[in-house]
This record gives structure tokens, C-alpha cells and sequence, in this order.
């Protein structure tokens, strides 16, 4: 009881409640700002998430391609290939 009753001889009642009113705004603030950056976080793992669905497709259409000129290019290179020796084997 003593302590509290110091507090009050110390402290004027309007300034006491005013700094009380500004803590509160203070932590009204610092919980918005926590919500912003959580939806922020959120949206962030969201983008991360299609760049590497992004990626994935785009990996799998490079090997598709790389594998299409794998077996195209044996009758493209090595003096002839298969249908060039067929041919002129006929």
C-alpha cells in the first residue's frame, strides 16, 4: 500500500492516465503492425510458393525439349544418323 501511495503523491492522476492512454495506443500500433506483417509474410509464402510452381514447370518443359533434341539429333549429327544410312542403304 505504501509504494502505490507514493505513486500517487509522485504522479498527478491526468498525467498517470495519460500515459497510461498513450501506452495503450502504443500496443494498439504494435498489434496492427504485427497483423500487417504477418499478411505480408503470408502473401510473401504465397508468391515464394507459385515461383517455385513456376520454376517446376519450367524445368519439366526444359527437359521435355532437351529430350525431344536427344532423339532428334542422332539423325542430325555423326555423318549421317539412322535415316541417312537407311536411305542409303535402300
Amino acid at each position: 500500500m505504501c509504494c502505490l501511495y507514493q505513486v500517487k503523491q509522485s504522479v498527478p492522476q491526468t498525467r498517470f492516465d495519460g500515459v497510461c492512454d498513450e501506452l495503450a495506443n502504443a500496443l494498439q500500433r504494435e498489434e496492427q503492425a504485427q497483423q500487417l506483417l504477418k499478411k505480408q509474410s503470408e502473401q510473401l509464402e504465397q508468391l515464394n510458393l507459385q515461383l517455385d510452381a513456376q520454376r517446376t514447370d519450367e524445368a519439366g518443359r526444359d527437359a521435355t525439349v532437351e529430350e525431344a533434341i536427344k532423339v532428334e539429333r542422332p539423325d542430325w549429327e555423326g555423318g549421317g544418323g539412322g535415316k541417312r544410312k537407311a536411305f542409303q542403304a535402300g
